[in-house]
């Protein structure tokens, strides 16, 4: 009489009878780690931006900038190829702009040329402000309107010496018919303003 071999399956190392629930359960606790952590990661941000904002945040009443802004006259794929290329952070869906990440200043003069534009399509005023790496405001623009850009700053840093500085360029946007304006955001990027004649 032939006896019927009943084999059972083999359970891999380490896993009892409920091992496909330990395993769903240890993944459930890594997801709602990493969750937390990426709340954590969003509210700093949200923090930071909000700080970044106050401080920048002035009582603006529509004064244009008089010097150094032109139409912008670039199309609008080039526009929007040049907001692409801008590393904004903060509130980027309030607004848009573009800028340069280079400003060469002249060493006698502290002036150079900058491309900052805010582009036809935005519904507000935008204010730039620069800060030097110890967050120290070194310069702040009047508005820029939309459909227009300024193509030249000075920076009162004649104790600068020649080189390479790191800074920040914060963009602020201002809109409304009462005054004062209403802020509606803040963006910055990073700015390189090199001094004089640098490798």
């Amino acid at each position: 009489m032939l006896v019927a071999k009943v084999t059972k399956q083999k359970q891999s190392a380490g896993e009892g009878p409920g091992g496909g629930k330990e395993r769903l359960r240890r993944a459930a606790f890594a997801l709602l780690a990493v969750l937390a952590v990426f709340g954590i990661v969003v509210s700093a941000l949200s923090v930071r931006s909000e700080q970044l904002q106050k401080k920048v945040t002035l009582l603006y009443a529509g004064m244009l900038e008089r010097d150094n802004v032109m139409p912008i006259e670039l199309s609008e794929k080039r526009v929007r190829e040049s907001v692409r290329a801008t590393k904004r952070h903060g509130d980027t869906h309030a607004f848009t702009y573009f800028c340069t990440r280079t400003l060469q200043l002249e060493a006698n003069a502290m002036s150079g040329y900058i491309l900052f534009g805010n582009p036809a399509d935005n519904d507000c005023d935008l204010v730039l402000s620069i800060f030097d790496d110890k967050d120290a405001l070194i310069y702040r623009s009047g508005g820029i309107k939309p459909g227009t850009y300024l193509t030249q700053i000075r920076l009162p840093v004649e104790a600068w010496e020649g080189g390479t500085y790191v800074c920040k360029a914060v963009v602020t946007a201002y809109k409304g018919t009462d005054l004062p304006y209403k802020c509606v955001g803040a963006q910055y990027s990073r700015l390189t303003v090199k001094v004089g004649e640098t490798s």
